[in-house]
């Protein structure tokens, strides 16, 4: 070792020496805050994967025509059509992210409360 580096060496040690138990328990914790936060980010990684998989055969299940019953006046559309922008609220209702499900006993007819 250089003296340069030596010297640095010599400063790092010390510096590690004069670390409080309060210091070093920071360090652990905040080592472990990153661990979570990097599987926390793996996870909603899986999450959003597996939501696409879900939209995918959610929408896939689904037949046209769509019939959506709107304060008793019924009108029929395709799947195409209502999912046409994405994240809108019937993209989401048919990709079965807003849990809104078929009238019971009609299935493709979605009741909407105007």
């Amino acid at each position: 070792m250089d003296h340069d580096n030596s010297s640095q060496y010599m400063e790092g040690s010390k510096k590690r020496k004069h670390l409080s138990p309060i210091d070093v328990f920071q360090g652990i914790i905040q080592g472990h805050l990153e661990t979570l936060d990097q599987e926390i980010k793996d996870l909603e990684k899986r999450r959003d994967a597996l939501l696409e998989v879900t939209k995918v055969i959610d929408t896939s299940v689904i037949p046209d025509p769509i019939t959506l019953n709107i304060g008793g006046i019924k009108y029929q559309t395709t799947k195409a059509t209502l999912t046409k922008i994405p994240n809108s609220f019937f993209d989401l209702m048919l990709s079965g992210e807003i849990d809104i499900k078929p009238m019971t006993n009609k299935p493709n007819t979605y009741f909407i409360d105007r």
